[in-house]
């Protein structure tokens, strides 16, 4: 489980916050008071190197910043802490298929970084490589011969669920008695990139963060110049609008080669249905269909922005569970 811990003073970025033991920075914006939950293979790293968190890289002087975190392991800092308080925070959803898919190219083509690498070389069969179906029945369950190592897909970086990301007790505890919920303020669709790019523009730029902005900016440790005890600067928050249309319109207007649609062609039965096990959750809650022979020759829309909204993944989780 990761730890998340603030520095204890203010420094060129306002507060810094430390993923241990990756001492890898959040896709955290003190300008825009933003914070991204980056859920892998959705298209999140578009958004964290968009301007949205240009503040940020530049304060800490490095190209890129973020990391894949679930909202649980953040509640003792960004989310709830009283330094981000007031922050936005917000997550894109993807289809189940083709975010598999998606972790399954970039294993087969070798993108990752050494650590990657090394991982799939000891876990991943050469047959599951090749081969997609064969990657998904593999992963649902590792062969015990062959030389690869079995895993657990629940509980590696890349293949846990996205609601398992998105949900919390409010009271930020592990062990509590209410109700789990979406602890984002916002759920966007990959599948609508160019309406969620507007509806997070919307969001960010209501009157109520307008004034929330307002606020923090006048309270801001280092604003206008002024030193902070230590002798840093801390960087002001965005005086007027945000542009988020600009930083991320277009970056993935065109659909993929490998729609949901066609990624459910692309599975034998045997392995859709294996897929759909795995990651029922997340088509249930996040409300994205299940039945392949429907998507295979209907082509049944991605869920709406509206349905994404977090009572609305609430209400379907609640019933998902019962």
């Amino acid at each position: 489980m990761l730890s998340q811990t603030w520095r204890g003073t203010a420094t060129a970025s306002g507060p810094i916050i430390d993923s241990l033991p990756a001492k890898t920075t959040l896709a955290i914006s003190d300008a825009n008071l933003l914070i991204f939950v980056h859920m892998p293979k959705t298209g999140g790293s578009s958004v964290e190197m968009s301007g949205l968190f240009q503040d940020r890289r530049e304060a800490l002087g490095v190209s890129y910043i973020g990391g894949h975190h679930r909202v649980m392991d953040l509640l003792a800092s960004p989310l709830n802490a009283s330094p981000c308080a007031d922050y936005f925070s917000f997550a894109i959803a993807r289809h189940p298929c083709n975010r598999l898919r998606s972790l399954w190219a970039y294993y087969r083509e070798g993108l990752g970084n050494s650590i990657d690498l090394s991982w799939v070389k000891k876990h991943i069969s050469p047959a599951a490589q090749r081969d997609f179906s064969r990657f998904v029945v593999e992963m649902e369950q590792p062969p015990q011969k062959g030389g690869v190592v079995p895993w657990d897909w629940r509980r590696h970086l890349h293949t846990q669920t996205q609601v398992g990301m998105l949900v919390g007790f409010p009271d930020h505890t592990y062990h509590a008695s209410g109700e789990l919920k979406v602890l984002v303020n916002q759920v966007l669709g990959q599948e609508r990139w160019n309406e969620s790019a507007r509806a997070l523009d919307k969001a960010m730029n209501a009157p109520k963060m307008l004034a929330k902005r307002a606020a923090v900016r006048k309270t801001r440790v280092g604003v206008g110049g002024k030193s902070t005890p230590s002798g840093h600067r801390a960087i002001p928050v965005a005086a007027s609008r945000v542009d988020v249309v600009s930083s991320l319109l277009g970056q993935h207007e065109k659909p993929s080669a490998h729609s949901h649609e066609t990624c459910a062609a692309e599975l034998k039965p045997e392995a859709w249905d294996a897929l759909v096990r795995m990651y029922e959750v997340d088509f249930c809650a996040l409300g994205y269909e299940a039945r392949r022979d429907k998507q295979v020759h209907e082509t049944p829309p991605p869920p709406t922005l509206s349905s994404l909204g977090p009572a609305a993944i609430e209400a379907r989780f609640k019933g998902c569970c019962d």
